[in-house]
């Protein structure tokens, strides 16, 4: 049995529009955080959603027990480069529990496909197979780069999707975060109070580098704020 774990971003997008007839996936699986980009819900349902119902693929979204923005209040904790648990406990063991379900053991494990191209092979696991799963990375194995998969989705005529990831993730960008403040401020507030409520912020230790969300709001310029790119979580295991 085989399942494309789909983030929804430009990999997994060119991915499922390019090779879902040689791949033949029984189920493309999102994990949902709770708090993904509201510009990747959208694309999921305008397009990811009726491209499975087309082509007869079973799209399934599965959830840990509790969200993921809950469990970090409820926890006074953010996710910090160093301790991503947040893959672990919103992504990975949704999945994982899902492919348990549907048969999966140890002796007989469900092939997981994941959406890392060849010029991000460094996010790759050193680890090609867990218990339950046995990770397979079609990209990488068919030499696909992430500009490749933008033109595999143009090719398809469908517009390209936006990155993915939470959207209070310590790998987005400065930029995203400050248009983010100006689009849509309740949601930056929501997101700067996480920050500030969390334990970490006494010793520190932001979701973005050296400054606080804050400053967003109080500075003009976006020089030294955080990471200068927006990384994304395209392979549906963020950072797998």
């Amino acid at each position: 049995m085989k399942t494309l774990s789909m983030g929804a971003g430009v990999q997994t997008t060119a991915l499922l529009f390019e090779f879902w007839q040689e791949e033949k996936w029984d189920y493309v699986v999102f994990a949902d955080t709770g708090s993904e980009r509201a510009s990747t819900y959208k694309y999921l349902e305008d397009y990811i959603k009726p491209f499975c119902k087309i082509h007869g693929i079973k799209f399934v979204t599965v959830k840990s027990d509790e969200p993921l923005e809950d469990y970090l209040r409820r926890k006074k904790i953010i996710p910090q480069p160093h301790k991503r648990f947040c893959t672990d406990f919103s992504k990975i063991r949704p999945l994982r529990k899902f492919i348990k379900s549907i048969g999966a053991t140890a002796k007989n494990p469900v092939e997981v496909h994941l959406g890392i191209s060849l010029d991000e092979i460094g996010r790759v696991s050193g680890k090609k197979n867990r218990k339950y799963e046995n990770i397979k990375y079609p990209l990488i194995d068919r030499k696909i780069t992430r500009k490749e998969c933008h033109d595999i989705i143009e090719k398809h005529g469908y517009p390209q999707p936006s990155k993915s990831g939470c959207d209070f993730c310590m790998f987005n960008s400065r930029k995203f975060f400050k248009e983010l403040s100006i689009s849509e401020p309740k949601r930056f507030k929501e997101i700067v109070s996480l920050e500030e409520n969390s334990h970490s912020f006494k010793a520190k230790y932001y979701l973005h580098g050296k400054y606080p969300l804050r400053m967003l709001i109080e500075q003009q310029s976006l020089d030294n704020f955080g990471v200068s790119e927006d990384y994304s979580c395209d392979s549906g295991h963020c950072f797998t």
